[in-house]
């Protein structure tokens, strides 16, 4: 029961952008005894879905700024792959 509030929560944090999935890490690895690297790849596909839905329900309402999207989408790619492997 307290996995589910605990995915209902992170998903509604992660769809508004406000780091659902820093919830879902230090919960997994606090309370649910998971290794941190596995958290992270548990967040890493919690969170895919949530995105997907969140950018088209964003995108239907008008709330993306597509040319600051592609300002930044080549440093939060390489800003992504770093941190993956530094982790």
């Amino acid at each position: 029961m307290m996995e589910a509030v605990i995915g209902f929560l992170t998903g509604i944090m992660a769809s508004m952008g406000l780091g659902g999935g820093f919830v879902l890490v230090v919960w997994l690895t606090l309370f649910a005894d998971v290794q941190q690297r596995t958290a992270q790849g548990i967040n890493v596909l919690f969170f895919l879905p949530i995105a997907f839905v969140s950018l088209i329900m964003h995108l239907k309402n008008g709330l993306v700024n597509k040319t600051l999207v592609k300002k930044l989408a080549v440093g939060g790619l390489l800003g992504a792959a770093v941190g993956t492997l530094v982790s």
